[in-house]
């Protein structure tokens, strides 16, 4: 396959894609949509991936980076479909839009969410860079070296080794062993706080869906 061809064909899912998440009136629809798309084993998402393989070298970068724009604005969609077909089975009841409407007072984001989405936005670039690099380099070597940059647990075990050599930091032997048991100790004190940053993220955006769908359904009742 082509250049061309390959990025018609993810123009193509992209396009199909959004409109039949767009499209799916409940929870069943949607996850019919995204077993279509984003299925692990049929989906068009995972042949568009696979078509890869088939791409010149020189046109790999560009194909890969155009398949990480489909495949985040399908993952985009997903979430935001999810989201408004969750809020609307906890309002449990329709709206009767003959009803005049309300103004709303609507909050703005916290200056920390602002900073961290500012933050995860520079090196958003780079980091679907490394994925298309680490997918699509022809040598083992190269995809996992790029791969190091896409994982937080594995450029973790990179930043200790570098930071240990560094300092010749030691733990409670004065040899060899010590170094190896600083550098067990602090990978996975690092890990810990990895895994409780990722935990602490998940919560957070659960509870924000939590309050927007008892919000959504306050204003529902109030409006009746």
């Amino acid at each position: 396959m082509d250049l061309q061809s390959y990025l018609n064909e993810a123009e193509s899912v992209e396009r199909d894609g959004v409109a039949a998440i767009a499209s799916a009136a409940d929870a069943d629809a949607l996850e019919a949509a995204r077993i279509a798309f984003l299925g692990d084993r049929q989906g068009r998402v995972k042949a568009l991936q696979e078509a890869l393989r088939t791409i010149a070298k020189e046109d790999k970068p560009a194909a890969g980076k155009r398949f990480n724009e489909a495949r985040s604005r399908l993952d985009a969609a997903l979430a935001d479909r999810s989201t408004t077909i969750a809020r609307a089975a906890a309002v449990g009841t329709r709206e009767d839009l003959s009803l005049p409407a309300r103004r709303q007072w609507r909050g703005a984001k916290h200056p920390v969410t602002l900073v961290i989405e500012e933050i995860e936005e520079i090196f958003r670039e780079a980091r679907e860079y490394c994925v298309s690099r680490s997918q699509t380099c022809r040598g083992l070597i190269k995809r996992k070296f790029f791969y190091v940059f896409t994982c937080e647990y594995c450029f973790s075990h990179y930043v200790v080794a570098f930071f240990l050599f560094l300092t010749r930091y030691h733990l409670l032997l004065d040899d060899w062993r010590g170094y190896l048991l600083s550098f067990f100790a602090l990978a996975g004190l690092t890990n810990v706080y990895l895994s409780l940053f990722g935990r602490l993220r998940v919560e957070i955006k659960s509870e924000r869906l939590d309050v927007a769908a008892k919000e959504e359904a306050d204003s529902s009742q109030a409006m009746r």
